[in-house]
């Protein structure tokens, strides 16, 4: 049997969610708009415990926006900013 190329209806709560999300991406900031991690997913800077953070370092390293980032993830408590994890933020 063929497939149904009818799309069901979207609600009223699936508009409600699609424009929060809008109006959070117009409300970060500019540099957000620039960064490399621009549309990763947010598994990649927050590993478990023990795990690698290998991959955002590296993505981290070639971003224009290093500067900003580390400045915004200054005193957040979880994940990878600007390349650096919580322990390594305190540090500096």
């Amino acid at each position: 049997m063929a497939a149904s190329l009818y799309m069901r209806p979207i609600t009223h709560d699936e508009r409600l969610a699609d424009l929060d999300a809008l109006t959070d991406l117009a409300q970060r900031p500019d540099w957000h708009r620039r960064a490399a991690c621009r549309g990763v997913g947010p598994d990649r800077f927050y590993p478990t415990t023990g795990e690698s953070h290998d991959a955002a370092r590296a993505l981290c390293e070639r971003c224009p926006v290093i500067a900003d980032c580390r400045a915004a993830g200054a005193h957040e408590k979880f994940g990878i900013w600007a390349g650096l994890s919580e322990r390594a933020r305190r540090a500096t």
